[in-house]
């Protein structure tokens, strides 16, 4: 998938995608989640996050109507 060699040549910490909704929005799930088998994953509507760090919370918001969007809010344990 060209999608996930990208995410990974950038060697981040926390990815944020957005527009990650369509019709084939369970078969894009999959494949990140085939690809990066020891991240955490919270999703909301069109929007995705990826984290190396474990997620201790997420919670979806509703975008202003009538945009039918989300605003994800993610904390991660972050260990220094």
């Amino acid at each position: 998938n060209h999608i996930s060699q990208t995410l990974k040549t950038l060697n981040a910490a926390i990815i944020c995608l957005q527009e990650t909704r369509g019709p084939n929005e369970a078969n894009f799930r999959a494949a990140l989640r085939q690809e990066f088998p020891d991240w955490h994953f919270a999703f909301a509507g069109d929007v995705t996050t990826l984290s190396r760090f474990p997620l201790t919370k997420q919670q979806k918001h509703a975008a202003p109507k009538p945009s039918g969007r989300f605003i994800l809010d993610t904390i991660f344990q972050v260990n220094e």
